[in-house]
């Protein structure tokens, strides 16, 4: 996340899952944030890796490149292509729950692709549950408590699934993914699984939401940021060719393309923290 121009004052806590729902579940997170009077400030979003869901308190957001404010107070946020932002006038507090790149598929019974580069209000798909689950995480007067709540119903969701196979096989691929940083082929990937590439295409955008050529591309992206906060010395060309990339251009272009920013702008506005490759 980069924070842009406006007066603020913001707490964020962290929290990791509990050790049953680590394979699905990355982290939890509250951020409370106060807005001065007549003041706006922007949140930049870059893709992660991460889907998330959100419940927003307070005022809500509104997305800059739609103008509009988000249609609910929970929200689940899907793989996203490219950046977005967020501009924020009111004061609000947020909770969300960071699933790992496959998780969000487990708990809920739709393809992770419906996800993309959208952020689906929880009532369309728990309908009358959703409400419940809002009120409670709303009514819950600290984050441990939210994290609590939070955790005892995603581990009621687990024990109705049946598609372990299918998750496991994913798993085991995407754990080889993230390991080798983005440094490998579809192909290669596909192999691991036992599957040709198209099959092997639907199945990661079934469980993951997003392409398999696509997700590599963050994982890179995310790893240089990782990598500037593990050896802040590093100029831009020793990044470049120590996260894969061919050049130093190729990595310009695709930081614009994932941030809009250039990897000096990224690193002078925003603290090289990558949650995807956060370690507690």
């Amino acid at each position: 996340m980069i924070f842009f121009a406006g007066t603020k004052s913001m707490s964020i806590l962290l929290s990791k899952p509990s050790a049953v729902l680590s394979d699905f579940v990355k982290q939890y997170w509250f951020i409370d944030s106060v807005v001065s009077d007549d003041a706006r400030y922007m949140q930049r979003i870059v893709p992660s890796g991460l889907p998330e869901l959100m419940f927003f308190q307070g005022s809500r957001p509104s997305v800059v490149e739609s103008g509009r404010n988000l249609e609910s107070d929970a929200v689940i946020s899907g793989h996203h292509k490219s950046f977005f932002d967020f501009q924020i006038t009111d004061s609000f507090s947020l909770f969300a729950v960071t699933f790992q790149p496959h998780g969000l598929r487990v708990f809920f019974d739709v393809p992770g692709s419906e996800f993309q580069n959208n952020k689906v209000p929880l009532r369309l798909l728990l309908k009358e549950e959703a409400s419940e689950i809002e009120e409670r995480i709303a009514s819950e007067t600290d984050f441990c408590g939210k994290v609590n709540w939070i955790e005892t119903y995603l581990l009621k969701q687990l024990r109705k699934r049946s598609e372990w196979y299918e998750f496991k096989r994913l798993d085991y691929c995407l754990g080889g993914l993230i390991r080798k940083k983005g440094l490998i082929s579809v192909e290669e990937l596909a192999s691991q699984a036992f599957l040709s590439r198209k099959q092997f295409e639907r199945k990661f955008s079934d469980f993951v939401g997003t392409s398999p050529k696509l997700y590599l591309r963050i994982v890179r992206f995310q790893n240089a940021i990782h990598q500037k906060a593990v050896n802040p010395h590093l100029n831009m060309t020793e990044l470049a060719y120590g996260c894969g990339f061919y050049d130093q251009s190729h990595m310009v272009n695709e930081f614009k393309k994932l941030s809009g920013l250039t990897p000096k702008e990224y690193f002078s506005v925003c603290e090289p923290v990558s949650d995807l490759y956060r370690v507690y």
